[in-house]
């Protein structure tokens, strides 16, 4: 199921309970064992990278994009 989210790229070592909202998941990059407690958000299209033996619990909230002050129609994002 997620290694579809993630084009294949979701390690054995990471476990993420449901239900979850990942924004851009193909932006997002595990370097090890990581896990993940229900009600986790990211919005990552400016790129996540999750380090190994990182445990997250609910809940919470990662964004790596902005809105432009003056134009709140344009989507800053950084890598």
């Amino acid at each position: 199921m997620f290694a579809d989210l993630f084009s294949g790229e979701y390690p054995e070592k990471v476990t993420i309970m449901t239900p979850v909202q990942i924004d851009f998941p193909q932006q997002m990059t595990f370097e090890g064992s990581t896990f993940f407690k229900h009600s986790f958000t990211a919005m990552s299209i400016g790129g996540i990278i999750v380090g190994d033996g990182v445990q997250i619990g609910p809940p919470v909230t990662i964004v790596t994009d902005n809105h432009d002050f003056e134009n709140r129609n344009i989507l800053n994002c950084r890598k």
